[in-house]
């Protein structure tokens, strides 16, 4: 337990880590697109 512990925290930051720049590159194309729109 003590050894499957930090393999398994890493996989979660590491997935978190992508989770959040998949988010933030999905909220960038709404924002353009929405900037797009009010012009």
């Amino acid at each position: 337990m003590h050894l499957i512990n930090p393999v398994f925290k890493n996989t979660i930051l590491r997935f978190l880590g992508l989770f959040r720049a998949e988010i933030r590159k999905f909220l960038t194309q709404i924002f353009s697109i929405f900037l797009d729109f009010l012009q």
